[in-house]
């Protein structure tokens, strides 16, 4: 029962995430058929971005997700929409090539992606951040000051973050945690990670930002996990997600940034993450991004 009311007051932080920085629509909706009945009242409309075209899920699989409503006068874009996957099965490629017919820019957030592009027919995709990269640090930090705050001294933990409970996570953070002298801090959601001296199930969107930016290193199996790291400008190490084939995400972000050795990792690094050189080669991806955005915005 009290681990009821902490995914109770988690789900509450995130409702009211929502409500403090989001501005949604009146209406939800539910259904392609409520989309398509419904009179938008938009000149532009942009779908994206986490895995909204990976075709092994339901998403990747639904017109929705593709744009396919609305009055044929709105402009269509995608904005660092994400294939998560190698390649699309041979037997969905038609649909999801007749789906991307109808959209005026495309951009995506992976080189695999614009490879997966390339092979139906579609050379003109743009390559732009996740878009929580359109937020520097420092209005990030801004955001946190609203954050609840944990009673965690900064820099006296690990933070792990890890979907499935990998042997793989769990032999390299005991071992980190040794030769660190540091804590384990599990963030959780339905499975707590015995070994984590504390395991926290109610953090809001805020407090996980807040814990990676107080954390002495991050651990986990999740791209925004290691995005956030990058912007917060935080040491890390991040494992490709078992059974899932959705790793090229991190595999393909961590190439563009030269820091291939933090997928997967056998040991820990003994050298910190040079993050001026990081920042150096993030920068003109970030332009690209508004330079997008301005595009599809203002032609």
């Amino acid at each position: 029962l009290p681990y009821c009311y902490s995914l109770l007051k988690k789900f509450n932080l995130f409702e009211e995430f929502l409500s403090n920085h989001y501005k949604l629509s009146d209406k939800e909706f539910l259904s392609l058929s409520e989309l398509s009945d419904a009179k938008l009242p938009y000149d532009v409309i942009i779908s994206g971005s986490d895995q909204i075209w990976n075709s092994n899920y339901n998403n990747g699989r639904d017109p929705a997700f593709y744009l396919d409503f609305g009055s044929i006068n709105i402009k269509r874009a995608s904005y660092a929409a994400s294939f998560a996957i190698n390649a699309i099965q041979e037997d969905r490629k038609p649909f999801v090539k007749n789906q991307l017919k109808k959209f005026d820019y495309i951009s995506v957030r992976e080189r695999t992606g614009l490879e997966i592009l390339r092979n139906l027919g579609i050379n003109d995709a743009f390559l732009v951040n996740d878009p929580v990269f359109l937020l520097d640090k420092e209005k990030w930090l801004h955001l946190l000051n609203h954050s609840r705050k944990y009673k965690l001294p900064c820099e006296d933990f690990i933070l792990l973050y890890d979907f499935v409970g990998d042997e793989r996570i769990e032999k390299f953070v005991k071992v980190l945690s040794v030769e660190k002298n540091l804590k384990i801090v599990s963030v959780n959601d339905f499975e707590k990670r015995k070994y984590a001296d504390i395991n926290i199930s109610n953090a809001g969107p805020l407090e996980f930002l807040n814990l990676i930016r107080c954390a002495s290193c991050i651990v986990s199996n999740s791209f925004h996990a290691t995005a956030f790291s990058v912007i917060l400008e935080r040491e890390f190490y991040v494992f490709s997600l078992q059974g899932h084939d959705n790793s090229t995400r991190m595999s393909d972000f961590l190439a563009t940034i030269h820091l291939k050795e933090r997928f997967n990792p056998c040991c820990s690094s003994n050298k910190n993450i040079d993050y001026l050189s990081v920042n150096s080669m993030l920068a003109p991806y970030i332009q690209d991004s508004y330079s997008f955005l301005d595009k599809v915005l203002n032609d």
